[in-house]
């Protein structure tokens, strides 16, 4: 026997189901599965030709250097056999030359064994090579053991029989001439390949590839032995089939325990029946007789539940729970997706404190949700056609599962950026500095009442968006429960609102938001308290914690309102005891020197800039700078020109 780790892994029927369905046996087309493995085997017997010819070029010298010494040791037994039968009358009158006898003897002896053995070595050099047909080889344990391709081989050569068999019994219906005696042989060749592939199993094989070829050995042996109309027989080998492909189903992952499971309904539906009817016993007589093989199987089966225990895990997400209706999930990559989720959600998340690691966390699941959506997409539109409505229904309510759960994602991310933001994610116990701006810190990081807003406000609009889903539009109770949650996010949302108006003094329109959270408050009282049942994936807030979060909010509306009224009176009071001027408040600080004037935030007005215009003259036409420096002008009438005749000029 081999050790574990050399073990040869093989689980034969959901290997050959799937060749199967990929080449014509979905349809029924025994002859293109045929053709196809003729053609693996081919590729398979290439993998090992170069091994397996030097494996018979060793065996054929080893057996040609035997027979070449078994004919050399007859020849020298021959020749012995003759020098002791002969006479010897003339030694006993020759006693002289005896010794010189003997050696002659010995001389002559050796020459014919010499002549002998070249005789016998030229038979080789001699012989001519020919081409010849192909020459089939017998896969024995060494090859086994020296590579899984000639277990692989055994397999498909009792595919390619079988499926011949198959082929040949469709023949009969057509009135073929001797197509019944060639499916027989076929048949028979094929549980003869399957005995041989169960002892090589035996030799190589885990625990489980021990079963399934037992199993595959009695499944052609029972098709044996109803085409021999032994049904007796028959009945024995399906009965045996169908127990270990039971078993088999009860391991493993959901898709390869669906295909155990048919193999065995098909063998009881199909070739059991047809066995009890003609051996006309009922379903009771025979289900009477119970075989030797539970208790067999079952070790068998411990030690490979030991081994594949991931299968078990990955099975409690096989179907999932949604709104009443129960959702099958077929695919491994699904399943496998859905229990990395349950695991982020259930264990790492809640044991991470940094804030940093959860945003991690929530990224990582997004992610996962996101790439599910484009799956379930791609299998839509790859199987639109082929799809029923049934099946279609299914695929609608994954999918508005899984979008559920991302939106429900995001808010429990929004809601540890806010439990990270404030000490306790309360309204009410916030700290607030003296110009009314909410100072929260976490991690050296000021928040503000905005950034609030935006958490709450994106909280609202995936809470809508759930509402708007196919499957929950037509949910009473989730309808409810998700507007409860919705009024109750929007009175936060609304209370962060009426604090950003309030660091800019607009008492009014904070009073006004104040007011309206209470009628969100009044919403949320009036809707039923009834909360969704919790499924593997989804853990809904309770009653009790959504009752708190109303009870802090309420608080907190409360003295906010008193406090913004106290604000707004004492603001007007300050403003009406005001004694300076309007004009006097206007004027600069060097032109209103007698008052003193108050500076609450930023620079004093000192100066009035620009400054006031003043008139100046015009400017002159011709301007003459030396002109202004003239104190007199000299006395110039003497160069008047005198007048003319009669005064005119």
């Amino acid at each position: 026997m081999t050790s574990g780790k050399d073990q040869i892994e093989l689980e034969i029927l959901p290997l050959i189901h799937q060749q199967q369905e990929d080449h014509g046996l979905k349809h029924g087309y025994y002859h293109s599965y045929r053709k196809y493995c003729a053609n693996h085997l081919k590729k398979l017997r290439s993998k090992v030709k170069t091994w397996v010819r030097e494996q018979e070029k060793i065996k054929e010298k080893a057996a040609y250097e035997e027979e070449q010494d078994r004919k050399i040791q007859e020849a020298l037994n021959a020749m012995d056999d003759e020098e002791e039968n002969k006479t010897k009358p003339e030694q006993e009158e020759k006693k002289e030359t005896k010794e010189e006898e003997n050696i002659c003897l010995k001389r002559n002896k050796t020459q014919a064994y010499k002549k002998r053995i070249d005789k016998l070595r030229k038979v080789k050099d001699n012989k001519k090579y020919e081409r010849h047909a192909f020459k089939g080889y017998t896969i024995d344990d060494e090859y086994a053991k020296h590579d899984r391709t000639f277990v692989d081989i055994v397999l498909w050569e009792t595919e390619r029989a079988w499926a011949y068999g198959m082929q040949l019994k469709r023949d009969i219906g057509e009135r073929k001439p001797r197509a019944k005696y060639y499916a027989k042989q076929k048949f028979n060749k094929a549980v003869q390949k399957s005995c041989r592939l169960l002892e090589l199993l035996e030799l190589v094989g885990d625990d489980r590839a021990k079963l399934e070829g037992n199993a595959y050995f009695s499944y052609m042996s029972g098709l044996y032995q109803l085409e021999v109309e032994d049904y007796r027989g028959a009945l024995d080998f399906f009965k045996t089939a169908r127990t270990i492909y039971e078993k088999l189903g009860q391991v493993g992952t959901l898709k390869k325990k669906e295909i155990y499971r048919r193999k065995s309904h098909d063998i009881n539906d199909t070739y059991l029946s047809l066995c009890r009817h003609k051996l006309r016993i009922s379903q009771e007589e025979d289900d009477a007789v119970v075989l030797d093989l539970d208790d067999q199987i079952q070790d068998v089966l411990d030690r490979v539940k030991e081994k594949e225990g991931d299968g078990d895990v990955l099975s409690t997400f096989a179907s999932i729970e949604w709104l009443g209706q129960s959702i099958a999930i077929n695919e491994e990559k699904t399943r496998v997706r859905l229990s990395t989720i349950h695991n982020l959600k259930f264990n790492v998340i809640p044991a991470t404190k940094n804030l940093e690691s959860r945003m991690k966390a929530y990224d990582k699941l997004l992610t996962l949700y996101n790439n599910m959506l484009q799956q379930i997409s791609q299998n839509l539109i790859a199987g639109s056609k082929n799809v029923t409505e049934e099946d279609m229904e299914h695929i609608r309510s994954f999918h508005s599962f899984i979008t559920f759960m991302s939106l429900e994602t995001v808010i429990e991310r929004n809601q540890a950026m806010i439990d990270s933001y404030i000490s306790i994610n309360r309204p009410g116990q916030q700290k607030r500095s003296a110009d009314h701006v909410l100072t929260i810190r976490s991690d050296d990081k000021q928040v503000n009442a905005r950034d609030m807003i935006r958490l709450y406000d994106v909280i609202v609009q995936n809470l809508q968006k759930m509402e708007d889903l196919p499957t929950i539009s037509d949910n009473a109770l989730m309808v409810a429960y998700l507007k409860k949650r919705a009024s109750l996010f929007k009175v936060y949302k609304i209370y962060y609102l009426s604090r950003e108006y309030a660091e800019k003094h607009d008492w009014a329109k904070a009073d006004s938001l104040l007011l309206f959270s209470e009628d969100c408050i009044n919403a949320f009282e009036s809707l039923p308290s009834k909360v969704p049942q919790n499924t593997k994936l989804i853990q809904f807030q309770s009653e009790n914690q959504l009752d708190e979060l109303l009870s802090v909010a309420r608080d907190a509306v409360r003295s906010d309102r008193c406090s913004i009224h106290a604000n707004a009176v004492i603001e007007q009071n300050s403003s009406s005891k005001k004694t300076v001027s309007v004009e006097s408040r206007n004027l600069p600080v060097l032109d209103d020197l007698n008052h003193f004037q108050l500076v609450k935030k930023g620079n004093p007005h000192l100066i009035a800039f620009p400054p006031q215009f003043e008139s100046i003259s015009c400017k002159p036409m011709f301007f003459d700078l030396a002109g202004n420096h003239f104190d007199t002008y000299p006395d110039v009438s003497d160069r008047k020109k005198k007048a003319g005749l009669f005064g005119l000029w």
